[in-house]
């Protein structure tokens, strides 16, 4: 048999794929992959994450215990330690049973750490290392963009017995990067997470679960630092003197010292024995002109955008990844969205002009048409700053207009600031003149600075100038001038720093390198997410801001202070950047990381602190447990009995969760007394809806379906 199966990560990229390949999409396998069967080529999908790290139960039942002395969880990162994502067992097996039919494998997952995990996981699991293997790497899914990925496949594995194909290229090292950075990332945060988690939990509390993450963790530190700045900020009232110019009040001059600085007055007394001694009258003493040219912003990378979305229209970074995913999955009118560069290379340069021909209609229409007449500036093309893709970019032909009109208005948006920041590219420059004078009135010194616009450039098209130093007033006053004045006092108070917005906490991310464009969204959402048994979030959302709830500052008193800064944060994410850059051993790190963390578990079991957090305690179910009569307590995922131990041996649990639903005490309560809960809904393995009782099958605390077609 030669069947080539391409692997894609989601079904619309299966899709498009098939398309580009003139495939009939309404045809497809009895598993619902697309086909062909003359060619022998079958489009799989895994629709995201296929494979987890095992949680620590999973590793050995004798973990489903929280204790101290089981304390530190050893990790290392190999396939016997991935196990299979509950909710897509049948699709794995699906997707392994083409894989082991192929003859040769395209990856096709999305271009990036991440998407290169996903797959190479999978490979890993199953171990088909007598494959044909290659990578499919696409910055779009127009059917170009497809066509022009599958002419530049990359091997990554060949059978020894083998010789390489035509067409394929080495680049090898590259992904095996790629995936070893993606690994470290997962099973880093499976070390970190669940030993804190449960050290913390345990030396530190009275039953409250502390849910320690990598990310959430120092972020979450920062927004309390910065809460508890505003708390304790003392507001103190200060002064300061201006002048209009001719009672012109677009025209007002500062009084400044000697470095040309704004001279403040703690106590308006002092101010108002200044004002009564200025003279009415000042001398424009220099006049300085400079002349300043401010091209068009870089096109953006996801984190810009993100950032622009936030202050346009406070979109959560979440929210504008998904937006930017759908535009490229099933709209196809976007390139690869999770990208961190603001260059182009320059293999795209001719292609970038013809986009904007495209782009000439509705509100583009004027800016596209002369941005179709001009050149992009070589200074938006540099091949050595694209890593693994480009900066964002529409693409498609004619298509795109079309497209646009089926957008919701959030998606118009996020496409429009898009679409508006690349065509600028091409547009004139925005020239002004930048103007400072000084003036003096005897010994008092004053100063005005101001913009005189020239070109409005680019800025006439998409943009409002909002800056409030922008006048053509200032153009008439020469050197030598006496000028009427009338100076006032402006009372003022010391304001302390904003709460973090979506805007904000993405800068503090970038200064800090925290994530990626794949992953920044992510982490920004996980802040308000409760976790675990806790029903209490550590962060919560008030309209704009990020605002940290007590709980939450409780829980961040009982982590170290060495594992919840930024800064720490920073150095794990700066590692794992390092690995994808082939400069360091995955596992190597993985190793260190793990002794560190063995370290700082003994320091937390010889300084344990227990009742220090009393703010919630487990609950205990007014129920017995089937096989002993004890009393059934709440763990993280599952109640057990209060009797387990080494002695007794009593391992009675029962899970919160039954094929995705998540059960609630009373559900639980039906289980132990009736035998089964009330209906669920669920969808079969073929795609049937069907209402069911989840039943429990005996006194292991395994469950069933009781089904109603």
């Amino acid at each position: 048999m030669s069947l080539m199966v391409y692997l894609a990560e989601k079904e619309s990229v299966a899709k498009a794929i098939a398309e580009a390949k003139g495939f009939n999409t309404s045809k497809k396998t009895e598993d619902g992959f697309f086909y062909s069967e003359e060619d022998e080529i079958i489009i799989a999908y895994t629709n995201g994450h296929l494979l987890a790290v095992k949680e620590p139960h999973e590793i050995d039942t004798e973990y489903k215990e929280w204790r101290l002395d089981m304390l530190p969880i050893k990790y290392k990162a190999n396939r016997e330690y991935l196990t299979i994502i509950n909710s897509k067992r049948y699709l794995y097996r699906k997707v392994c049973k083409q894989l082991k039919l192929a003859k040769s494998i395209i990856l096709a997952g999305d271009a990036g750490r991440e998407g290169e995990l996903i797959q190479r996981w999978l490979l890993s699991k199953i171990n088909l290392n007598d494959k044909y293997v290659a990578r499919m790497w696409m910055q779009s899914l127009t059917k170009e963009a497809i066509i022009k990925a599958e002419e530049n496949l990359y091997i990554l594995n060949v059978p020894e017995q083998e010789s390489i194909v035509n067409g394929y290229k080495d680049k090898v090292k590259t992904f095996n990067n790629l995936y070893a950075a993606g690994e470290a990332r997962a099973f880093m945060d499976a070390i970190l997470g669940f030993n804190y988690s449960r050290a913390l939990s345990l030396a530190k509390t009275n039953g409250v679960t502390v849910i320690y993450g990598r990310c959430k963790s120092p972020l979450t530190h920062e927004i309390i630092k910065r809460d508890k700045e505003i708390a304790n900020f003392i507001q103190e009232p200060f002064s300061y003197i201006e002048a209009s110019i001719n009672n012109n009040e677009s025209c007002k001059l500062m009084l400044i010292d000697d470095n040309k600085d704004r001279i403040v007055y703690k106590e308006r007394c002092d101010a108002e024995k200044i004002i009564a001694a200025i003279p009415k009258k000042v001398v424009v003493e220099s006049v300085f002109k400079k002349e300043t040219v401010r091209h068009p912003n870089k096109p953006y990378d996801i984190l810009t955008l993100q950032k622009e979305m936030a202050k346009r229209y406070d979109f959560t970074a979440d929210k504008t990844l998904s937006i930017c995913q759908e535009l490229y999955d099933k709209y196809k009118i976007l390139s690869y969205p999770r990208t961190d560069s603001r260059y182009f290379t320059h293999d795209l340069y001719d292609e970038l002009k013809n986009v904007t021909k495209y782009l000439c209609f509705d509100r583009f229409e004027k800016a596209a048409v002369l941005a179709s007449l001009a050149n992009i500036p070589k200074r938006y093309i540099n091949d050595k700053k694209v890593g693994d893709h480009h900066a964002l970019m529409p693409v498609g032909d004619k298509d795109i207009k079309e497209q646009y009109n089926l957008l919701s208005e959030d998606e118009q948006k996020v496409f429009d600031a898009i679409c508006e920041n690349f065509i600028s590219l091409f547009l004139p420059d925005y020239v002004y003149d930048e103007i400072e004078i000084i003036a003096t009135a005897e010994k008092y010194k004053f100063i005005l600075k101001g913009k005189v616009i020239k070109d409005e450039g680019y800025s006439s098209y998409f943009t409002e100038n909002e800056d409030e130093n922008i006048t053509q007033e200032i153009n008439n006053i020469e050197e030598g001038m006496i000028l009427d004045i009338e100076p006032i006092i402006v009372d003022s108070v010391t304001k302390p720093k904003s709460h973090y917005t979506t805007e904000s906490l993405l800068n503090l991310m970038k200064i800090y390198n925290i994530g990626t464009g794949a992953t920044r969204d992510s982490i920004i959402k996980e802040l308000v997410t409760p976790r675990g048994t806790n029903k209490e979030s550590y962060i919560i959302k008030d309209g704009r801001y990020y605002i940290s709830t007590e709980f939450g500052q409780k829980i961040d008193d009982l982590i170290p202070e060495d594992i919840k800064t930024v800064e720490y944060l920073s150095f794990l994410d700066n590692k794992i950047k390092e690995i994808e850059d082939g400069v360091l051993d995955k596992d190597l790190f993985l190793n260190e990381l793990q002794n560190e963390l063995d370290n700082n578990i003994i320091k937390l079991k010889s300084t344990a602190d227990i009742n220090k957090l009393t703010y919630k305690s487990k609950t205990e179910l007014k129920l017995k447990c089937p096989c002993c009569g004890g009393t059934l307590v709440e763990k993280r995922d599952f109640y057990g009995c209060e009797n387990y131990s080494r002695e007794k041996k009593c391992d009675f649990t029962i899970s919160k969760s039954f094929r995705g639903k998540k059960l609630s005490e009373k559900s639980i309560e039906l289980l132990l007394t009736k035998g089964k809960t009330g209906k669920f809904k669920f969808k079969s393995e073929r795609g049937i809806n069907y209402e069911a009782h989840i039943v429990l099958k005996n006194k292991d605390g395994k469950y069933g379906l009781e089904a109603e077609f």
